[in-house]
């Protein structure tokens, strides 16, 4: 069994521990099923790939998403797709011949469109993995990936998504993509429930093959969860063009901090989850620019291990970024999220809905009086009732339960 995987992230321009963290589960779900299974990440760092996820092999490219072996038609051709799919139920080789060589006439040419083709023909199963790459925000992310599952199909491969958060689609590009391969997954599990089922229904995809996992990355988080919390108080902070969260905001998020700190008695906690491009410890840093004690902004925190074990030093979590709610959360840890643009406003209510609510607050940083509504919700969180902390670790135990049902699915699907 040889399974294929695109994250989307290989790790040429970034370094997130939420993102390894699913990569992890994934392989271990993954192995679990199919112990004998070859994985496969396509990536542009190897040796960070055999480090973060053993178990798994690298694929390396040269280049960031350099094929588009498909290009986003205008609409979708159903009678090609029609005769395409009768070529390769009676004629399965020269159906596979006829892809191939629509590939390599389409591709732009590189030095990982061959090899690339070569990797989908060799695999038993391909997949896109979880994140929040579908949308706007990161429409090259997804149009990379979307190829990669588009070529797969045309081969005959199943293929499917799972983890994933999506959301409305203004790129044309992207939406014509959408409209053409997601509806010929085999599945896709979805990592919330508020918008992606209708947003997927949306692009033509059938129910049946629509399923609400949660992040894989909550196995990892619950799994490390303790009966009980620390005193600290766990900041992140994202600032980049995606989240919108700016100076601005850092002035009245830095004022409160440091009053909340000094209210509690309470240490300020690094808690980053993408270490540079963008980079959570120096957006941490200009937080505290006064406090007594010297910090890295968490920047030794290289692993999502690491960050979770410093969450256990956390009574509660105060987040820019959607990885570190997703690793307290599930730890039972109260938090407050900062939502800047619409990108993460949508991606944090959904997790907010999977977690039904409880232990969970979204502030939108453009909203008037921040400071009072911030350091109110700080309160809260704080006081938050314990049993509003184990309904929290009962919503993440639903939700590993859930993801397991989703690859025993995906397993079911290729076993009949």
């Amino acid at each position: 069994m040889n399974i294929l995987i695109d994250c989307g992230n290989y790790f040429v321009d970034n370094n997130n521990n939420g993102d390894k963290a699913i990569y992890q589960v994934m392989i271990n779900r993954l192995t679990g099923l199919w112990p004998d299974a070859t994985l496969k990440f396509i990536t542009l760092d190897p040796d960070l790939i055999k480090k973060e996820c053993p178990g798994a092999k690298p694929f390396v490219l040269s280049k960031r998403h350099h094929w588009q072996f498909f290009p986003p038609r205008k609409k979708p051709g159903l009678s090609a797709d029609f005769t395409r799919s009768m070529m390769q139920s009676f004629c399965p080789k020269t159906a596979r011949l006829r892809t191939i060589k629509r590939m390599r006439r389409n591709a732009i040419t590189t030095a990982d469109s061959e090899p690339l083709i070569r990797e989908l023909e060799n695999s038993d199963l391909v997949l896109g993995s979880g994140g929040g790459w579908f949308s706007d925000s990161f429409a090259r992310h997804a149009m990379g990936i979307l190829d990669t599952l588009e070529a797969a199909i045309e081969l005959g491969k199943p293929a499917a998504i799972m983890s994933c958060g999506f959301e409305q689609i203004e790129n044309p590009s992207l939406n014509r993509k959408a409209h053409s391969v997601l509806p010929r997954l085999n599945l896709i599990a979805c990592r919330e429930k508020a918008a992606s089922p209708e947003i997927l229904r949306g692009f033509g995809v059938s129910p049946e093959k629509i399923m609400v996992s949660g992040d894989d990355a909550v196995d990892i988080a619950y799994e490390m969860h303790t009966e009980k919390p620390g005193e600290g108080i766990g900041i992140n902070l994202r600032v980049a063009d995606y989240s919108e969260i700016g100076e601005k905001q850092l002035v009245t998020l830095r004022h409160v901090l440091q009053e909340i700190a000094l209210k509690y008695k309470a240490p300020l906690l690094p808690v980053p989850i993408s270490l540079f491009g963008p980079s959570d410890p120096d957006a941490i840093k200009a937080l505290l620019p006064d406090h007594p004690e010297p910090l890295d902004g968490g920047a030794n925190l290289d692993t999502p291990e690491k960050t979770i074990q410093q969450l256990s030093k956390c009574r509660i979590l105060v987040s820019g970024s959607y990885h570190a709610a997703v690793f307290a959360l599930s730890k039972g840890i109260p938090v407050v999220l900062l939502a800047g643009s619409q990108h993460y406003k949508m991606k944090l209510n959904g997790l907010a809905n999977m977690f039904e609510g409880n232990g969970c607050e979204i502030l939108a940083t453009d909203e008037p009086a921040l400071h009072e509504r911030l350091s109110t919700a700080i309160d809260r969180a704080w006081n938050c009732p314990e049993f509003e902390s184990k309904n929290l670790l009962v919503a993440a135990k639903r939700q590993v339960e859930s993801g397991q049902q989703a690859y025993k699915k995906l397993y079911d699907e290729l076993a009949s």
